[in-house]
């Protein structure tokens, strides 16, 4: 069995990671994923373990150079060149922590990380965030 970890979720300073809306999304698709795992939720009494999560954004830059080659074309022979491609992104993370109430330390940590795009319907943007829980709980439990 398991509970949410009675600590607050703290503060990112983000307002788009401290929405209540993103707050509300993981914790229903961690709710899902967890029964359908085989591990019931407890909302009083002791638990197996606790379950807390973290999240963050960060900007990306990522840099290709793509190479174009020299060589006979149509009859005639052209030089090659090389073109700089720069892609600025945003990476979100997303960290959960299972934790032990005895001893109160993680016992397993599981991350998905995934760049961020603009999703319009609320339906998609739980889908993302069930997508990326079920994916991070695919490793869960260690064997």
């Amino acid at each position: 069995t398991w509970s949410w970890q009675k600590d607050a979720i703290p503060g990112t300073g983000d307002p788009r990671l401290d929405d209540p809306l993103v707050q509300a999304r993981i914790q229903k698709a961690i709710e899902t994923a967890l029964p359908a795992k085989g591990y019931p939720q407890v909302t009083s009494g002791p638990s197996d373990f606790t379950v807390s999560y973290h999240i963050a954004i960060q900007r990306k830059l990522d840099a290709h150079t793509i190479y174009r080659g020299y060589g006979p074309y149509r009859g005639w022979y052209g030089a090659g060149g090389t073109q700089s491609v720069i892609d600025d992104y945003e990476l979100g993370t997303l960290l959960v922590d299972f934790i032990s109430p005895k001893t109160n330390t993680v016992i397993w940590r599981g991350k998905a990380q995934s760049r961020l795009y603009e999703i319009k319907s609320p339906q998609e943007r739980q889908e993302r965030v069930q997508a990326a829980v079920d994916e991070l709980l695919a490793q869960f439990p260690p064997k």
